[in-house]
């Protein structure tokens, strides 16, 4: 799919908001639960990434912030990306600052043109159930040696493969979890990431 340079502005419809349960990224997962079909969390793309679907307001570098919600700590604006899909005309923000593209585990607080939500990634979590375990041991181990896999099917490091790099990562989390988040979007978490964002 075709994206323009981040230098274009992004519009979103209404005044509607970004609720997640980014999950993604398991971020090595995150997963965006919605209460507008205008905005989603989408885990499954090439890499993690906010869609806004035909947005009819600015969204720019400028106006995204990504937050720690437990201390409010910004993302460097250096570490995110917008960009269009000229198929759809939606606008996409990703995060290629990081490695793969995938935030440090953590609640964070996401804001574009006005609009705010909530979203978690925890590494490793492919089911996007807030902790890591046999269930995602088995999704990883049932489609090891898949190619042009997603996240769903365990590829936590988005080279399109589940193998060997993919069960390092589920190794490695193996039994940590994330609290369940709140009720209202935008509202800190009590959840402390493995690693602070920068």
């Amino acid at each position: 799919m075709p994206l323009a340079v981040f230098g274009f502005g992004c519009r979103l419809i209404g005044m509607t908001r970004i609720i997640a349960a980014l999950a993604v990224a398991g971020f090595s997962g995150i997963s965006l639960a919605s209460d507008s079909t205008d905005a989603k969390f989408e885990v499954d793309a090439a890499r993690p990434q906010v869609r806004m679907a035909k947005p009819d307001s600015e969204i720019t570098l400028d106006n995204v912030t990504v937050k720690y919600a437990k201390t409010g700590e910004t993302i460097t604006m250096s570490k995110l990306a917008v960009t269009k899909d000229d198929a759809s005309g939606d606008c996409l923000i990703t995060f290629p600052g990081y490695e793969n593209g995938v935030l440090p585990d953590g609640e964070y607080v996401i804001t574009a043109g006005g609009l705010t939500g909530s979203f978690f990634v925890l590494s490793g979590d492919v089911n996007r159930d807030r902790k890591v375990d046999s269930l995602d041991f088995n999704i990883i181990s049932g489609n090891f040696g898949v190619v042009a896999a997603t996240h769903s099917n365990g590829d936590l490091n988005y080279d399109g493969t589940v193998d060997s790099k993919d069960l390092n990562i589920f190794t490695a989390q193996n039994g940590k979890s994330l609290s369940a988040a709140t009720s209202q979007p935008a509202t800190a978490s009590t959840t402390q990431p493995t690693t602070q964002p920068e």
